[in-house]
């Protein structure tokens, strides 16, 4: 008999199986102040949901407000999975243009990324 945990419920619940991608927003305070990162969240939130991607299924964006994903500078900082790709110095408008570039189209905004993760895609 398999042991059920209380995780399985929550993932089934929140349908984490089907999204696309997954949005990891670091919203300060160490990397930016926290009431840009929280605007900028609440930007990120309404867009997704307006854009109908906050809803699991084709195409959907899963999100996470992190409070540091340890780069502590130059932020807001976003990493996108699973291209894992990092962004920085993020405000209103280049956040728009991660959402309709990478996140609805898959195509990663070059001129905005500092790190991106080179194993991702390769061949085992």
């Amino acid at each position: 008999m398999s042991q059920a945990f209380e995780s399985d419920n929550k993932a089934k619940a929140l349908h984490i199986a089907y999204y696309k991608r997954h949005i990891l927003f670091c919203a300060g305070p160490k990397c930016c102040k926290a009431d840009k990162g929280d605007e900028l969240w609440h930007h990120l939130k309404s867009r997704l949901k307006d854009l109908g991607l906050a809803v699991p299924g084709s195409g959907a964006v899963f999100r996470t407000k992190a409070h540091c994903l340890r780069v502590c500078a130059d932020g807001p900082i976003a990493v996108v999975y699973p291209e894992g790709t990092w962004y920085r110095f993020i405000d209103r408008r280049s956040l728009d243009r991660i959402i309709d570039e990478h996140l609805m189209r898959g195509q990663v905004v070059k001129d905005l990324i500092f790190s991106q993760n080179h194993e991702i895609g390769r061949s085992q």
